[in-house]
């Protein structure tokens, strides 16, 4: 998620992040090959977010930490990643 959410600084600052690397994007991408780029972290993202679920689903949460485990799981991170992913394009968006 850091490296989604740190795309265009590490762009600007040519500091390291796989999902650059992975479409070949430097600071002068056009914005297409960004978004593109955004896309598809956004679908690696939900992805990892299902099989994590998938795996919490198989856990025994019947300790003290479970509901904590659950709520990080099946909240928390889908949550965190949506606004995170959201807030970061609201800002790329301009008017016309």
């Amino acid at each position: 998620m850091d490296a989604a959410d740190d795309l265009a600084g590490d762009l600007r600052s040519g500091a390291f992040n796989p999902f650059a690397r992975r479409f070949s994007l430097n600071g002068a991408s056009a914005p297409e090959e960004i978004a593109a780029a955004r896309r598809y972290a956004e679908r690696a993202l939900n992805a990892t977010l299902a099989r994590l679920g998938a795996a919490g689903n198989l856990l025994d949460f019947e300790n003290r930490l479970g509901p904590v485990v659950q709520n990080v799981v099946f909240k928390g991170l889908p949550q965190v990643q949506q606004e995170r992913l959201s807030e970061k394009e609201r800002r790329n968006v301009r008017p016309l």
